[in-house]
């Protein structure tokens, strides 16, 4: 687990060093981590809005702070949303068979249990987008009651 008082000392040590060293090019600046899906709820429920977008795999929770930083968040994506058969297709190749045909049900707000469908699930299934830049087009925005900063 990160030393976060640690963490917090080397983010205001790199402002320190940019704000010193002007010539070093720096654009933007992620911040990333890996947690649970009840941490990620918890931090997009304290923290005002966030945008969510899905990857392949994954659901990432994105926070723009200022112009150039973003924190990032990247969750399972089955533990998010389910993954559903809902039909079959024909497939003629040798020797021709039958494939299950799946998509994912994803609800907009990881805490409501009315699920939205995630219509591009269907193209990752069929091979038409990357997994990795499934669902790109499908940004969506996660809003919180809290302030937004």
């Amino acid at each position: 687990m990160t030393d976060r008082p640690e963490m917090i000392a080397s983010i205001r040590a790199l402002a320190d060093f940019l704000e010193i060293h002007p010539d070093v090019p720096v654009e933007n600046i992620l911040a990333y981590s890996y947690p649970s899906l009840a941490q990620a709820r918890k931090a997009t429920h304290l923290s005002g809005s966030w945008d969510k977008s899905f990857h392949g795999s994954l659901v990432d929770y994105d926070k723009t702070i200022g112009e150039h930083v973003k924190l990032s968040m990247s969750v399972m994506r089955s533990e998010v949303c389910t993954r559903i058969q809902t039909g079959t297709r024909h497939v003629d190749t040798v020797p021709a068979h039958d494939e299950p045909v799946y998509e994912w049900k994803c609800s907009p707000d990881p805490d409501e249990p009315d699920p939205a469908t995630d219509a591009d699930a269907h193209a990752v299934e069929f091979g038409l987008l990357p997994d990795d830049m499934a669902d790109a087009a499908a940004l969506s925005r996660v809003e919180s009651s809290a302030c937004d900063q």
